[in-house]
Formats: structure tokens, C-alpha cells, sequence
């Protein structure tokens, strides 16, 4: 049974792109639909962002940026924060059953966006505000007094930048292939380390041109062969950008790239989220080494930081379960 399931998905994995939407190959990247989200709601064009989300609804349901862009829709047009709260609740759960399907920064932006909501539904019930009093006087789509924001999301763009491109299924989590925004990337090879970091960390760069070179930024660390440098992508500054190319670098290097992150996860510095990416990195990895499962032990057994040790123990299990699968 087991064995049929694994075929199912690996199946899924390769045609499911194929056949989820009719309009195009491919969904657009997490990227492309934060743009044209921001783009649209900034101009005030409130009608023509609600038959995009429509359209990325009946193209792409499942689809995680889109399932976030739908929580997102529930609170913008009308406030109806329950249903941004049910559909961020579901997509947390289904994406936390498996360790290896995002990454910890999401998903500690995905908590923080349900706490968030959680206080105004809190709020709302304190004084007496019906879902329908909210829907009346919220809705963008109605002439009401209300002064909506003039961005998306704000801050909270970071969560599309670290969202994952996988489909949610009822067969389990299957990659994307997404379309990616057409960024020119000449004047970006031309740059240095110092100064790719700089573009990454300027918030007047589009998320796009940030993507592109954070990827460069990894790239040059990766030519030069040395993987101590490229692990640094997860521990550094602007970690939030650079850790998930980083990561993929990793993975794609494989074992012998495990040194380095345990070194990264080693070190007495670095906070929980550096910490949980490098063990991220090892979950990518897959290789249950003696040395990964002691350090991975020795964390989960940490009482003082104990989401970390939780973490850990969840990577533990799954490395432990992907190595008896593979004997």
C-alpha cells in the first residue's frame, strides 16, 4: 500500500502541472502574484483585483500563494477575518504534517498572521462589530467612509516571498513548477557579494529584482567551491532572503554539505529561525547521519529553547522514518 502511494505521488509530481488550470502551463510564482496584487490594490483597483483573485481561485485552487492571497482577500474586502482565520488555520496544519514542505520562517509568519487576525476577531466580538457591520462598511468594492490601506500587505510581503509553490492535495503536497517573473538579470552578475546584499536588504527593490539576486548571491557563493561560504546564507543579516537559496544549494550538493550545517547549527550564536533553517537545510538534505541525529537529539533535548527543541525533534522523526523507508 505504502509502495502505491509513493507512485501515486511521484505520478502527481510530474503530470499534475500539466492538467491543474486550463488558462496556462504553469501557476505564476508566489512573486509574480504579490506584484500584480500590490500593483492593483495600490491603484485603487479594487474591481479588477477581485476577478484576479477569482481567476488564480479557479485556476489554481490549492495552490499555497493563492490559498494565502484568498486568507488575505477575506480580511481586505469586508474584514471577514473568520474565514482569513480558517483558511490559514488549514493550510498551517496541512503544511506542518510534513516537515519538509516549507520553511520555518512561513511558517512563523503564517502564526503570526493568524495571531494577528485572532486579536481583531477578538476585538470585533469585545464591541459588538457583526461580521455583516464589517462587510457593509469594509468592503472596497462599496462607497463607505473607510480609509483602506494603501499597500497589500505591508511588511507582511515577506510571506509571500518565503511562501512555498506547492499544491495542497488530497493525495499530500505537491511541488510547482512556477512561472517566473522576467527579471533582467545582466546588471545584477556584474555585482559583488557586498553590493547583491545591499539590493536584497534595499526596500526600495522590487520583490522580484530581491528574488534574482539573492539566487546570484548564492550562485557566486556556490562557484567558489567553498561550502562553509555558502552555509553563511544561513546565518547572516538578511537570512529571510537568502536562506531559502541557500538551502536549495545545499540540497542539491547533498552530503557533503551536512559539515557545514552542522557547523551553522553549532555555533553559540544565532537565533531560533537561523537555528531552525539550518536544520531545515539537514530535512532537505536527507541524509540521517550519526552526527545529524546526535546534534538533532542533543537540541530536541533543550528545555530553554523549547520551539526549537520541538523543531528539532519533528526533523528528527522525519529523517529517522526517510531512512527506514530507504533500507
Amino acid at each position: 500500500m505504502k509502495r502505491d502511494r509513493t507512485i501515486l505521488l511521484l505520478l502527481l509530481s510530474v503530470f499534475l502541472p500539466l492538467f491543474v488550470g486550463a488558462a496556462e502551463e504553469n501557476p505564476p510564482s508566489s512573486t509574480a502574484i504579490y506584484q500584480t496584487l500590490e500593483q492593483l490594490w495600490s491603484s485603487r483597483k479594487f474591481t479588477e483585483l477581485t476577478e484576479y483573485v477569482h481567476e488564480l481561485r479557479s485556476s489554481w485552487d490549492g495552490y499555497v500563494p493563492v490559498e494565502l492571497t484568498l486568507a488575505i482577500y477575506s480580511d481586505q474586502y469586508g474584514a471577514q477575518v473568520e474565514d482569513a482565520i480558517d483558511r490559514l488555520e488549514s493550510l498551517r496544519e496541512r503544511l506542518g504534517a510534513d516537515v519538509g514542505a516549507a520553511s520555518p520562517v512561513f511558517m512563523e509568519l503564517l502564526d503570526s498572521r493568524i495571531i494577528r487576525y485572532k486579536k481583531a476577531q477578538k476585538f470585533y466580538l469585545q464591541q459588538g462589530i457583526s461580521r455583516e457591520q464589517r462587510l457593509a462598511e469594509r468592503d472596497p468594492l462599496k462607497k463607505t467612509e473607510f480609509k483602506h490601506s494603501k499597500h497589500w500587505v505591508g511588511v507582511d510581503e515577506m510571506m509571500y516571498f518565503n511562501a512555498p509553490e506547492v499544491f495542497l492535495t488530497e493525495q499530500g503536497i505537491i511541488p510547482a513548477h512556477p512561472g517566473e517573473s522576467v527579471t533582467d538579470d545582466t546588471g545584477l552578475k556584474q555585482k559583488n557579494a557586498q553590493q547583491l546584499l545591499q539590493s536584497i536588504s534595499d526596500d526600495q527593490t522590487t520583490m522580484d529584482v530581491r528574488k534574482a539576486a539573492a539566487r546570484e548571491l548564492v550562485k557566486k557563493r556556490a562557484t567558489k567551491g567553498d561550502l562553509k561560504e555558502v552555509a553563511q546564507g544561513l546565518d547572516e543579516a538578511n537570512m529571510v532572503y537568502t536562506y531559502r537559496d541557500t538551502v536549495e544549494e545545499l540540497a542539491k550538493v547533498g552530503r557533503e554539505a551536512v559539515p557545514g550545517v552542522l557547523e551553522a547549527l553549532n555555533a553559540p550564536s544565532g537565533s531560533n529561525t537561523d537555528k531552525k533553517c539550518a536544520i531545515w537545510a539537514l530535512v532537505r538534505i536527507g541524509v540521517a547521519d550519526p552526527d545529524v541525529i546526535q546534534t538533532l537529539q542533543a537540541i530536541s533535548e533543550n528545555a530553554d529553547r523549547a520551539d526549537l527543541a520541538k523543531y528539532a525533534q519533528d526533523a528528527l522523526q522525519y529523517l529517522q522514518a526517510r531512512n527506514r523507508r530507504s533500507r
